[in-house]
């Protein structure tokens, strides 16, 4: 759980005995992600414009990604939790290479704040939807965009890939659900 104490706290969902308090954000942890299917690590996003990775065995911050120039509100690992995105109300996004904690890659292409990113299945993609009401597929290994995706007629509240990488889906403050072929966008 992440909260405005500027805590993250891990816990046991058996007996939901407390296992770890991960200290050391100086404002509101907002979001945060598991390296899914691994679990060993666990990244948080804070209005204080960093993310930071920790250890879920230890409790320990490994890494702190220090570049955004606003709050860090959304993130994803890629499958393989080599990289893991962040989404900043500054318009960008940004991959960092987990093991040298320091920036692959900047996002730009959004004119307003990022609200939602995610790795697609095989972690060469990643999807990014902002309030300029676009999302954007990119192209994660060099970091250029692939596909605009533009149609919605208000802020783009979330973005996901379906598990196969050929659809992905856009929901929007409009009151619709979009979805795409990534394929040809």
């Amino acid at each position: 759980t992440g909260s405005y104490d500027r805590t993250c706290k891990l816990w046991d969902t058996a007996t939901s005995n407390l296992i770890h308090s991960l200290e050391g954000h100086k404002n509101a942890v907002y979001c945060m992600a598991f390296n899914v299917p691994f679990g060993d690590k666990i990244c948080t996003g804070s209005f204080d414009h960093t993310a930071k990775i920790w250890s879920t065995i230890t409790g320990k911050e490994m890494a702190t990604f220090s570049g955004h120039t606003g709050e860090v509100v959304a993130i994803s690992f890629d499958p393989q939790g080599v990289l893991v995105g962040t989404g900043s109300m500054d318009c960008t996004a940004k991959l960092w290479d987990v093991e040298m904690g320091k920036v692959h890659s900047t996002l730009k292409g959004h004119e307003g704040e990022l609200v939602s990113l995610h790795f697609n299945a095989d972690g060469d993609m990643i999807l990014t939807g902002s309030f300029d009401k676009t999302a954007i597929i990119w192209d994660a290994r060099i970091g250029e965009p692939v596909f605009r995706l533009e149609g919605h007629t208000e802020e783009i509240s979330s973005t996901l890939f379906e598990f196969t990488g050929e659809y992905c889906a856009t929901g929007s403050i409009d009151g619709t659900c979009k979805l795409w072929d990534v394929r040809k966008g």
